[in-house]
């Protein structure tokens, strides 16, 4: 599988939301996932979804999106960065988005774009003074660390990124319009979702 530009990972188990994240309406019956990928491909988005079959094989039916399982199963989002990575086209940064960040503002990508200088290998977005490395753009030279360290039993993104090069975009000092701080908030609970409606 090939010619995808962003890759949106189903989640885990979200014990905290109650049901998996992926699958969450909204009161009135919209579904945020899904209006986040219509979003996405109206922006000229390529998008595939990454996680099993159980996780994500009903919402990448639904959305006709490719689904890609993880590069190890049950073993995080590292090991769906390190499937996307390893599918994505050599010469096109690969935008990973968590499924439950509904309204991530598609302008971002061009921000994040312009941090992603040579000899850059990822650009993450920083929220509160937090990285947040499921909402990164990443090049393909990050593959092969990555992957080393999804080898050796890492399970999560942040403390595989050592041999990497790392930039970061903070919304709140960039002050790009169209990409307010608010627009990167994610939910973990049906309150957060719903104030985010």
């Amino acid at each position: 599988m090939d010619g995808f530009s962003a890759l949106l990972l189903a989640g885990g188990e979200s014990s905290r939301f109650g049901s998996p994240k992926i699958d969450a309406r909204l009161a009135d019956g919209r579904w945020p996932f899904g209006e986040l990928v219509a979003r996405l491909r109206a922006a000229g988005e390529r998008c595939a979804l990454a996680g099993s079959e159980a996780r994500a094989g009903a919402a990448a039916r639904a959305l006709a999106l490719p689904r890609l399982d993880d590069a190890r199963a049950e073993s995080g989002p590292l090991a769906g960065l390190v499937a996307g990575l390893a599918a994505a086209a050599a010469d096109d940064p690969l935008l990973l988005l968590p499924c439950d960040m509904p309204d991530w503002p598609v302008e971002a990508r061009a921000a994040f774009a312009r941090r992603l200088v040579p000899g850059v290998d990822a650009v993450l977005l920083q929220l509160d003074g937090r990285p947040n490395p499921v909402c990164a753009l990443y090049r393909k030279t990050a593959l092969a660390p990555l992957a080393a360290a999804l080898a050796a039993g890492q399970l999560r993104i942040r403390a595989a990124l050592g041999p990497l090069r790392v930039d970061y975009f903070d919304p709140a000092a960039a002050a790009v319009r169209g990409c307010e701080p608010g627009r990167f908030r994610s939910f973990n609970t049906p309150e957060e979702l719903a104030a985010l409606a």
